[in-house]
């Protein structure tokens, strides 16, 4: 408890050393009627701080701190520094950005959300506790292989992060922006109140050019900006709700990762092992909620506004976000997931959010999909272990005709063929695919096991036969690097004696 207390009192006077420091925002303000010292017209925000005092009122105070909210804007107007109370600003004048800078223009998004947070002295340990539960579910997120381990694409990922979200926010919390990449076939992002971004592969591998990627981000950095999580965690009363709420993620993770691992059909490639799990939408809406990131049609609204503004002041597509929806609707589609048109009766239904956000444009930008072709191969290794070979082959289709096709994608591919057709052309295409798999990883045992299948598929029994010698010895080699009686080696093991006894049919034939 001590060092709780001590980490709270530092955190505590690092934010009173950040805001004490005032620095000029150069955010215009239009002053819509005279207001503490403020005249009717133009004035500039210089700087955001803090009434600390307001923290640990006397009970005399409590009243007034209660509609304080500790929140106070300092402006100049004609050669002279204005205070004004921030919970009165929206009454009082409208804030928009002097300059076209999109830091500005999230200033802006920040500012005006201040007086929605009823009691700056909760902001803290909210924040403190989500900060520490977020670090726990990102932990037991690698622990149970639902994080995508693709160093380039998460450098490229905040390459676009910190164009379009430069600075951190100007509320005095000591917290960046950060991104972690989740293994989750849904077409989804979401963000914590600390600044953690989750983009999940399923959403990288069904976007098809930049403005669309960065669409989605800028509508999350929207939710986080405007503090709509702290907003909705503040309505909640017990903190011990918000505790219960992770602990059903926690428990969810580990029994989705039980579901999946006890699927057949595994495919473990060169790059993929069967000990990587697919998260499969495993959070669950009732947790969200818990968390503040169930966000109400305001503030989806709001969120997709926000996005159109930023993605016009970078240059990007305006169109860009009704774009990716739209790719949303038909990822949707395919799957027969219509029940994902309306998210709840609060929120704005897909159609309507597509509808008021542009035209969509669903061309492909090639050099786009090659940046993220990884996790387009990871999204077709989930669809082939969950049996659905057509969706597989899309995925690896758009890698192979970008010219970025690996092992993994030929080689499903192939399997995706042997299990969708049954015609000598397409044997013969698959077992060329295996081959060309063969060229770029041959030490990869999966595709020796698809290529004894597709020669047996072609009646070449004694090429077959050999094959299953090959792969024998290659599979004996294996037991030999891993202990006795792991889960491995009794996998390896069991596929010896399929071997075995498949070798023992081939010579017959």
């Amino acid at each position: 408890m001590m060092k709780r207390t001590i980490a709270f009192l530092t955190s505590l006077f690092t934010v009173f050393q950040f805001v004490s420091a005032q620095t000029s925002l150069d955010i215009n303000v239009s002053v819509e009627s005279a207001c503490d010292g403020l005249s009717k017209g133009k004035a500039i925000v210089t700087g955001v701080r803090y009434d600390f005092e307001s923290l640990y009122p006397s009970d005399s105070e409590k009243e007034k701190a209660k509609v304080a909210g500790s929140y106070y804007i300092d402006f100049e107007q004609k050669d002279k520094v204005i205070t004004v109370l921030c919970s009165e600003a929206p009454k009082r004048f409208a804030i928009t950005s002097l300059d076209d800078s999109i830091q500005s223009f999230w200033d802006v998004q920040t500012i005006a959300s201040l007086p929605s947070l009823s009691r700056l002295s909760d902001l803290y340990g909210i924040r403190s506790a989500q900060e520490e539960d977020v670090m726990n579910y990102v932990s037991n997120l690698e622990k149970l292989g639902y994080t995508f381990d693709d160093p380039y694409l998460l450098s490229y990922l905040y390459s676009l992060l910190l164009k379009v979200f430069p600075n951190r926010k100007l509320d005095g919390f000591p917290y960046n922006m950060n991104i972690v990449i989740a293994n989750d076939d849904s077409m989804n992002a979401y963000v914590f109140p600390n600044g953690t971004m989750i983009i999940n592969t399923g959403l990288l591998a069904n976007v098809h050019t930049e403005d669309e990627l960065v669409a989605i981000m800028a509508h999350e950095i929207g939710h986080f900006a405007a503090n709509h999580s702290l907003v909705n965690i503040q309505k909640q009363e017990q903190r011990a709700n918000r505790a219960e709420a992770w602990a059903a993620l926690a428990t969810v993770l580990a029994a989705g990762t039980e579901v999946y691992m006890g699927s057949q059909g595994y495919y473990t490639g060169g790059a993929f092992t069967a000990t990587t799990a697919v998260l499969s939408s495993a959070i669950v809406d009732s947790a969200m909620s818990q968390i503040g990131i169930e966000y109400s049609r305001t503030q989806e609204s709001d969120a997709d506004d926000m996005a159109v503004a930023a993605l016009g002041l970078l240059g990007y597509d305006t169109n860009a976000l009704s774009t990716v929806l739209s790719r949303m609707a038909e990822l949707y589609n395919e799957e027969g997931n219509w029940a994902a048109y309306y998210l709840s009766g609060d929120h704005p239904s897909l159609n309507e959010r597509i509808a008021k956000h542009g035209q969509p444009d669903l061309r492909r930008d090639h050099e786009f999909e090659k940046k993220v072709s990884f996790a387009v191969t990871n999204m077709a290794v989930s669809k082939y272990n969950l049996g659905r070979f057509a969706q597989a082959l899309k995925y690896v289709d758009q890698n192979i005709e970008n010219g970025v096709a690996t092992d993994d994608d030929y080689l499903i591919k192939a399997n995706c063929l042997m299990n969708l057709r049954n015609d000598k052309s397409s044997m013969s295409e698959a077992l060329a695919l295996i081959r060309k798999a063969k060229t770029i990883n041959s030490e990869n045992i999966n595709i020796l096991k698809a290529e004894i299948l597709a020669a047996i598929r072609l009646e070449q029994f004694a090429d077959a036969h050999q094959l299953i010698l090959e792969y024998q010895d290659r599979l004996q080699d294996s037991m030999s690097l891993v202990e006795f009686g792991s889960p491995v080696y009794n996998s390896l093991s069991d596929e010896f004696d399929w071997s075995r006894r498949m070798g023992v049919k081939l010579a017959g034939w």
